[in-house]
């Protein structure tokens, strides 16, 4: 007599799209560094069904994955399939036919709760705030610096656009309704150093450039449906500088620097205008410009300046009269350049080493003088009411007299730290630190 055959289990089936949900707490929660999130909103998704005595509920927080989406798809798209998808459903290790599972993001983790959002000028209250996506981004960023929200948001007072590169961008109005997204793709960037270029908003036109280590491309957007007018393909690697557009001789252009090569583009048209011989590796600082002059640089791997008069530049202008003056020493890597008055400040590498030249014809002021109390700088300098202000990793802002001859009014510190640079409105300071976003006006 044969042994009666051993029973199967149930097979195990694939969770259907699931739909996240979110949850906003109010109340303060102070964190083990001494800081605390004064708000925040976690976002989670659920699987299966909770008993009605809830004894059957499992937490999931998954390492694998700073967001919520542990499991299932969203849309029916494969590519959606969450990490723990071979746990997590009817018949898996995590049996969602006898088990309720909450899939929960990290606080300030690197998706999940990623989007933008609005916060009242003069309190510091969110006004709203939106998921633009979610998903396991493609590849990893910098494991000490990068995030995968690097990009600024932009805006004329009447539209938001919130960059986040391979994930998406999205258009906003002021009120948070969002108008238009667009995808263009996924980026594969050199060592995996991850994203953070932001385009650039002019009139009715975004600038998009897409430089990385998988087809290169600068693109121009209509800022009111996102409907690509005109692409050009771009011989470079990664560079994560901001566009800069600017009209010369009846002719708006669009500047963009490479390592390759420096390139003029017409905004309408993606026409070549004028090209020259680039900068050094990963180009980050962003150009900037008076009414007669361009002003380009990077610094790493090398040392890079050039100033440009590009109203009447055609063709390759490497060696002409059009490059006005250059410089080959003690430019930035990450901070970009302020121009203030006829004076042109920039920073030696990342480093507390600041330099001011005249810019119109790069005669030095002074050169790479210390900041003792600003080791480390990632933020560009900004100057307003002829002062200069400049932000370090630290979070001392050194701020100076605006002048040929460098001279410290003062050192203002803060318990935190900031990379981003400090945005100026009206008579106030906005300045994003690792921990706090801060407002800083005179007296009240």
């Amino acid at each position: 007599m044969s042994p009666p055959a051993a029973s199967s289990p149930p097979p195990a089936h694939a969770l259907d799209d699931v739909q996240p949900k979110s949850m906003h707490f109010a109340e303060p929660l102070p964190l083990t560094s001494g800081s605390r999130l004064v708000d925040y909103t976690l976002v989670y998704e659920t699987y299966g069904t909770l008993a009605p005595d809830r004894s059957n509920a499992v937490l999931v927080c998954h390492a694998l994955n700073a967001g919520h989406h542990a499991a299932g798809t969203y849309g029916g798209d494969p590519k959606t399939q969450g990490w723990w998808d071979n746990l997590i459903g009817p018949g898996k290790p995590i049996d969602t036919d006898r088990f309720f599972v909450i899939g929960v993001n990290n606080i300030g983790g690197c998706h999940g709760s990623t989007g933008p959002g609005s916060i009242d000028r003069a309190t510091g209250r969110t006004v709203w705030e939106r998921t633009a996506r979610e998903e396991a981004p493609h590849e990893t960023s910098h494991p000490e610096n990068g995030t995968w929200a690097s990009s600024s948001p932009i805006t004329n007072g009447e539209i938001l656009i919130a960059p986040f590169e391979s994930r998406g961008l999205y258009a906003y109005d002021m009120n948070g309704t969002l108008l238009w997204q667009t995808d263009l793709g996924d980026k594969r960037m050199r060592q995996q150093f991850g994203e953070g270029s932001t385009p650039t908003l002019y009139r009715n036109r975004l600038v998009v450039v897409w430089d990385h280590t998988a087809g290169s491309f600068i693109a121009v957007l209509d800022t009111k449906t996102g409907k690509e007018l005109w692409r050009q393909t771009r011989d470079e690697i990664d560079t994560w500088a901001t566009p800069l557009v600017l009209e010369r001789s009846g002719r708006t252009q669009v500047i963009v620097p490479g390592m390759n090569r420096v390139r003029s583009y017409d905004l309408e048209t993606g026409e070549l205008i004028w090209h020259m011989a680039g900068l050094t590796m990963n180009p980050i600082p962003s150009p900037v410009a008076d009414d007669t002059f361009v002003y380009l640089m990077s610094g790493f791997r090398g040392n890079s300046l050039k100033a440009i008069r590009p109203a009447n530049a055609k063709g390759d202008i490497t060696g002409t009269d059009a490059v006005v003056w250059t410089l080959e020493r003690d430019t930035p890597y990450v901070p970009s350049p302020l121009l203030y008055d006829g004076i042109i400040y920039f920073l030696k590498s990342n480093n507390g080493l600041l330099s001011a030249y005249e810019a119109r014809t790069g005669k030095p002021h002074y050169q790479v003088q210390r900041l003792p109390s600003a080791p480390e700088i990632f933020a560009s300098p900004v100057g307003a009411a002829g002062r200069v202000y400049i932000p370090s990793r630290d979070g001392t802002t050194v701020v100076l007299k605006h002048g040929p001859t460098p001279e410290t009014v003062a050192e203002n510190k803060l318990s935190d730290g900031f990379d981003a640079s400090p945005a100026l409105v009206d008579k106030e300071i906005y300045m994003r630190g690792h921990k706090y976003l801060y407002c800083i006006r005179e007296g009240n």
